[in-house]
């Protein structure tokens, strides 16, 4: 199929496109990478008057650490994100967050701001920045705002931007020294959506926080003390993600095998974080 009929612009700094927003409010639609909005365009499911594309928003596209934090441009492509040097020391769990999706061709192409914007639930991206503590900077003619990234996405493909405003940049704390993470994953073939996927950070004083996708609309976040025995963590935290999704049946899987599989995929994350944190 082919898109419906629209307006194109291709703005060059931030500024520009703000203007483009104000101007056309809820009939403007920002063209990240385009993996996911190309396609529902091209099934009719998104019908936008006007393309406005970030392309050579040549602003947007970094990866900085500084003062403690890490800061991504929203252009920056999954696979900036995946082969960074710098990321792979201080925050090993984006680059494989990263590495996850899709393939290579998407990875190339897509951004992480323009997958946390869609906000697919089984997406890797914003699952991971729930585990993380990230924060998001959005941006529009009226200033500039910051909200936690797991609270930015508030349902099925539904965020807290409003049709003015600019995903701007995220800003993940850097994870003390000696942290642990793992990433876990079940989906039908490499990169397809996962069926139910983990991400784990644990760090010594703050213990385990754990995010779930593809269980629910929205990443599912859960925090747990660290006992010091890992079978005994394990086995709390297994019990605590089963009882804390409600999970729906649908055409890939049954609600029960969801909950099953999310149960084990989050002991299998706390096990591998803990061996990490512990330098094994």
């Amino acid at each position: 199929m082919k898109p419906a009929p629209f307006a194109y612009a291709a703005p060059e700094s931030v500024a520009q496109v703000l203007r483009l927003l104000e101007l056309h409010g809820e009939e403007g639609k920002i063209l990240a990478g385009g993996q996911s909005l190309i396609p529902l365009m091209n099934l009719r499911l998104a019908q936008p008057s006007v393309l406005i594309d970030l392309g050579a928003v040549r602003p947007l596209r970094y990866i900085r650490v500084e003062d403690g934090l890490i800061r991504i441009g929203a252009m920056t492509t999954q696979a900036d994100v995946e082969e960074s040097r710098e990321l792979e020391v201080v925050c090993p769990l984006l680059p494989e967050l990263s590495s996850l999706v899709g393939h290579l061709q998407i990875r190339t192409r897509g951004t992480i701001g323009g997958s946390l914007a869609h906000a697919d639930p089984a997406a890797e991206i914003p699952m991971g920045l729930a585990a993380l503590s990230a924060r998001v900077r959005i941006a529009s003619t009226a200033g500039v705002r910051e909200m936690d990234a797991k609270a930015f996405v508030q349902g099925f493909l539904t965020t807290a931007l409003e049709a003015s405003e600019l995903l701007q940049e995220i800003i993940v704390p850097v994870p003390p020294s000696g942290h642990g993470y793992s990433v876990q994953e079940v989906a039908r073939r490499h990169g397809d959506f996962a069926i139910v996927a983990v991400a784990c950070v644990v760090e010594p004083e703050r213990g385990a926080r754990v995010a779930l996708g593809g269980v629910a609309d929205t990443p599912v976040l859960l925090e747990l003390p660290l006992s010091g025995d890992a079978a005994v963590d394990a086995s709390r935290l297994t019990a605590l993600a089963r009882d804390s999704i409600s999970p729906t049946d649908d055409v890939h899987a049954t609600a029960d095998y969801r909950r099953d599989v999310a149960g084990e995929l989050v002991s299998r994350a706390l096990r591998e974080a803990l061996d990490r944190m512990a330098g094994t």
